[in-house]
């Protein structure tokens, strides 16, 4: 079962063993900022958990998937996912950006931006081959988004939007998860839909990152969270737990960058 381990300098494991993500004295600053937007970020995420990340908006949550995902460089400490850093595991990776941050009148169809999610085994010149192709036709379906397969992202609703997000992240059958914000501003038909796919990545081994803002369903959906303020954390929560999600609690004393369609067409 995953757990969820505070350390302040979590210990360097070999891959075979590793945990899913390591992060030790984790800091970073965006681009001309001067203040640190993650300070001091220690905690370790053992593989087949569902960490909530809590906190406002400004918090640190995006910065942090997004120093996850590679996209943001650490000015201090350190992130390993399954034992090597990041730069090493990106294959293992799939990042979900906040919807808001896409440009959904960028012309392609759902089907092609799911497809995006394989060209991380791509590379520039491959060709997707049938596997890449039924491997989102797969997450497709599991996100209930066959029939509007050919549809123009532009013609989604939000919450077919934030599913085809999701089945892009699903169709590059990555290790790690990490989904900004996928709850917000859906309906309970799309929200039922991806706490389904967060308990089936559970059963499959496979860790999810999630950052959110809905508090009233970490029972039922997360085996985990840790609660963000101000780039630090500040609150590790268990009480709303059972023994399967965190073992130890630990409290002590943004720029924001957009993504285009056409970039994840090239980017994991």
């Amino acid at each position: 079962m995953g757990y969820i381990l505070h350390t302040a300098n979590p210990p360097i494991t070999k891959p075979v063993d590793a945990a899913a993500f390591e992060a030790a004295q984790a800091c970073a600053r965006y681009p001309g900022a001067t203040a640190l937007a993650l300070q001091d970020i220690s905690f370790c995420v053992q593989r087949g958990t569902r960490l909530a990340l809590i906190g406002p908006n400004g918090s640190g949550k995006s910065t942090l998937l997004k120093a996850t995902a590679g996209l943001l460089p650490l000015t201090h400490g350190s992130i390993r996912l399954f034992g090597v850093p990041v730069s090493a595991a990106r294959h293992r990776v799939a990042y979900l950006p906040q919807r808001g941050e896409l440009d959904w009148k960028f012309p392609i169809s759902l089907r092609k931006l799911v497809l995006t999610g394989r060209y991380v085994y791509l590379g520039w010149f491959k060709r997707p081959q049938a596997g890449d192709w039924a491997a989102a036709d797969r997450a497709i379906a599991q996100m209930g988004l066959t029939d509007l397969a050919e549809r123009q992202i532009s013609d989604l609703s939000g919450g077919q939007q934030q599913r085809a997000l999701l089945a892009r992240a699903l169709a590059q059958n990555a290790d790690l998860l990490l989904l900004d914000e996928p709850l917000n501003a859906i309906d309970a038909a799309t929200r039922d839909i991806v706490a389904q796919a967060l308990r089936d990545l559970r059963r499959e081994g496979k860790t999810a990152i999630v950052a959110t803002h809905d508090i009233d369903h970490l029972d039922t959906d997360f085996d985990g969270a840790i609660y963000l303020a101000d780039g630090k954390q500040i609150k590790m929560e268990m009480d709303c737990f059972d023994a399967r999600g965190l073992h130890h609690q630990h409290q002590h004393p943004h720029a924001h960058t957009h993504a285009s369609i056409a970039e994840m067409t090239h980017t994991s």
